[in-house]
């Protein structure tokens, strides 16, 4: 699957496997599918996610957004535009099929 725009992440199905692998806790390697999808969020199933709850991913603007050669990066912005200002990843996923050679 390749997302090119927000829009297209915001389409994504239900059942499509991402892995988490850069949190703003460090890299990581978490499975996560897509459980439900609404115009402000997504809601993932894992492993390590306990039965009947989700772990919900907030959809960024646009700016924050930036697609890649096999999935998506999500950036944080503190103090935008002001002379502090600190941006880095938020989250990088990746599609399963991607990172298998599928």
């Amino acid at each position: 699957m390749r997302i090119k725009t927000l829009a297209d992440l915001k389409r994504i199905p239900i059942g499509t496997r991402l892995r988490l692998v850069k949190s703003l806790m460090g890299p990581t390697s978490k499975l996560r599918i897509v459980a439900k999808v609404q115009s402000n969020s997504i809601a993932f199933d894992g492993d390590d996610i306990k039965p009947g709850h989700h772990s919900w991913l907030n959809l960024p603007k646009a700016a924050d957004f930036e697609p890649t050669s096999n999935g998506f990066r999500i950036y944080d912005t503190w103090d935008p535009g002001g002379p502090g200002e600190r941006r880095e990843i938020g989250a990088e996923y990746v599609f399963e099929e991607a990172q298998n050679g599928c």
